[in-house]
């Protein structure tokens, strides 16, 4: 509890987990941090069941709406604009690799990615979900918040997403942590809840 809101406090990157079997209170510990991060003036954004990478968009987004709402709303449609930019830009890359694997129009590839999308399929990218965080840091911090915190709750579910695969989600999952490490000096947070097995 004292070293992740330090750190954020003092303006650095935060990845951590916590790990028991189930029923030995992994949930009831990351709510009990959620509000130790929030009495601290750190947006944190309580547990969440994580199974893809829009997820930590979605539930940062959501989460830091409500506290804007509250305390600074002038900053709202900044916020909606880098969430929907970021999320648009995933979805561009996405086209763009598939018409330059496939051969075919940028256009054909953007519905293929849309009819990915309406089978609930994830198309964010690493890359796009750290630049929103980035970017919704530096919009919590304009708010007089000290950092942002997320914690991903069942985090096993991400690594058993049948639609990529186990080794796609690990190595997904490891560039989510080195892309947040690698934000040394800008206070996010990632801790990652799941179970010993």
């Amino acid at each position: 509890e004292q070293r992740l809101i330090q750190e954020l406090r003092a303006g650095r990157s935060v990845t951590g987990y916590l790990s028991a079997d189930f029923g030995y209170g992994k949930t009831a510990t990351a709510i009990y941090l959620w509000k130790k991060c929030l009495d601290s003036k750190i947006v944190a954004i309580p547990p969440f069941w994580f199974r893809q990478l829009k997820d930590l968009m979605l539930a940062t987004k959501g989460w830091l709406s409500y506290l804007l709402e509250h305390t600074e709303p002038s900053l709202l449609p900044r916020l909606e604009n880098i969430y929907r930019d970021h999320a648009e830009r995933s979805l561009d890359e996405l086209a763009k690799d598939i018409a330059t694997s496939k051969g075919i129009s940028e256009a054909k590839a953007r519905e293929i990615v849309h009819e990915h999308i309406a089978n609930r399929r994830d198309v964010t990218s690493t890359q796009s979900l750290l630049d929103f965080l980035r970017d919704a840091a530096e919009i919590a911090q304009e708010a007089d918040f000290k950092g942002l915190v997320m914690f991903a709750d069942e985090t096993q579910e991400f690594l058993r997403v049948e639609e990529t695969g186990a080794r796609d989600a690990i190595q997904t999952l490891s560039e989510l942590i080195k892309g947040v490490r690698a934000m040394a000096n800008t206070p996010v947070g990632l801790m990652l809840i799941l179970p010993v097995n």
